[in-house]
């Protein structure tokens, strides 16, 4: 909750935000960049006198969040989530506002409900976690990239603009123009009048209709941000590589899928070290190698080959039951085990957390390991930017999601493009292969920057 405050009221600056939970009152510290525009009510938002309270028909928009206030079952949390989405579509009456509600797991009978209910976005947090994670271990920099995005106030981050000006100009015209004279970078086309249609990526000659608005990268200040992070020699590999998965939770299942169909790891061997045997979980991974052990211990990440793979992934686990705060200080432990047993050549370390605490992400940084997904941060992200930025969601959908028409990967520069503008490494990839080039690495020895 924390994040998704800070971030609504950093990129809304002329709205007020309402948080409802029957839990205490945050301490959101120094998260908040205007506490008067902050607002508490500590009762039960499922209630339509609540929502009459805080003024929801006069809202802009609505975030309805998988709630932990008390002790339930992940079901009856999503259908607490559904009765309050119903709610609120009577509450508002026959205002338009943007509605955005997180599912635990979203199944096709929840979404047709929510949608008959009038709700634009629906995501699955723990989803976008796992597909984010699978693609980190092929394409090493896209966690501190989404980073970026997701977080306002550092360097660029996503928006939605009119094509106003536009219409019936090609896009690969329309990306010279804004990329040269606004320093935009445009990633997607969603249509008006149904915000569920969203084209990434659209070809060069596709012509801009009036009914579209644009999804694009913009830089939110002056400055150009780099984020340094270890950069191994493994990692541009497109074959043979080794992914070794550290735990077990209820992503792991759709983190491997994602890692079998995607055509950067579905080639290489995969380890799944947990203290559990989850195999009985798992259908379709011809090429998962299992090991059961803490891997928290030397000894087990030398059997599970970690010192030699490409990428190893330290997941938040639950193979048994344990708080919260143990689970992340077990995932930190064993990337700094890790950390300390390998040499010069290492692999990319991608850790996943739960709670969100600086000084933990921070003692990671200062061993090399920035590749770190915070879920409870990163569903806040997620939230905030989706119900301010409609459209967003089904983009993010497409590019994490392996066997999509459009999806990330990592490439080395070939000699030609070499010291060539970026503008015109952006132009001539995207007429040659119909790329979008998002980001660029610039290596340092033992160091990548990664410039958005």
């Amino acid at each position: 909750g924390k994040t998704l405050v800070r971030e609504l009221l950093t990129k809304a600056q002329d709205v007020a935000v309402v948080l409802v939970t029957k839990r205490e009152e945050p301490d959101l510290g120094e998260a908040l960049p205007d506490r008067k525009r902050f607002f508490f009510y500590p009762e039960d938002y499922s209630v339509s006198d609540t929502l009459e309270k805080v003024r929801l028909p006069q809202a802009r928009g609505a975030v309805v969040l998988a709630d932990d206030a008390e002790k339930r079952s992940d079901q009856d949390r999503d259908v607490r989530s559904i009765l309050t989405a119903l709610t609120l579509e009577k509450a508002s009456g026959e205002g338009n506002i943007q509605t955005c509600v997180e599912l635990l797991e979203k199944t096709p009978e929840k979404v047709e409900v929510l949608k008959m209910a009038r709700v634009e976005d629906i995501f699955e947090g723990r989803s976008y976690t796992a597909r984010l994670l699978a693609h980190g271990a092929h394409a090493s920099g896209l966690i501190s990239f989404f980073d970026e995005l997701f977080t306002s106030h550092r360097g660029c981050e996503f928006s939605r603009i009119s094509s106003e000006g536009y219409q019936e100009r090609s896009y690969l015209e329309v990306l010279e123009e804004l990329k040269i004279s606004r320093d935009i970078l445009p990633l997607a086309l969603v249509s008006r009048k149904d915000p569920n249609k969203v084209l990434v990526n659209p070809p060069p000659e596709h012509p801009i209709a009036a009914e579209e608005d644009f999804v694009v990268i913009e830089r939110r200040n002056a400055e150009v941000e780099e984020f340094s992070r270890p950069f191994g020699k493994k990692e541009m590999e497109s074959g043979g590589n080794h992914v070794v998965l550290c735990g077990w939770n209820r992503g792991v299942p759709l983190l491997l899928h994602e890692l079998h169909y995607n055509q950067h790891t579905r080639k290489g061997t995969l380890t799944l070290v947990a203290e559990i045997d989850p195999r009985e979980h798992l259908e379709e991974c011809t090429n998962l190698c299992f090991i059961r052990g803490d891997w928290t211990l030397p000894g087990i990440l030398k059997k599970a080959g970690a010192l030699e793979a490409s990428t190893v992934v330290f997941l938040a686990d639950e193979s048994l039951p344990r708080n919260v705060q143990d689970r992340d200080a077990r995932s930190i432990l064993g990337a700094l085990t890790l950390r300390r047993m390998t040499g010069e050549v290492r692999p990319t370390f991608i850790v996943e957390l739960i709670r969100e605490d600086a000084r933990r992400e921070q003692l990671l940084r200062d061993e090399g390991i920035s590749e770190v997904v915070v879920r409870e941060k990163y569903v806040g992200h997620l939230a905030a930017h989706f119900i301010l930025t409609p459209g967003l969601a089904q983009l993010i959908n497409e590019l994490l999601t392996s066997n999509l028409r459009n999806e990330f990967r990592k490439v080395l520069v070939p000699p030609k493009y070499w010291n060539l503008p970026y503008g015109s490494l952006l132009l001539e990839r995207k007429r040659e292969a119909g790329e979008l080039v998002l980001a660029v690495e610039r290596r340092e020895g033992e160091k990548g920057k990664i410039v958005v």
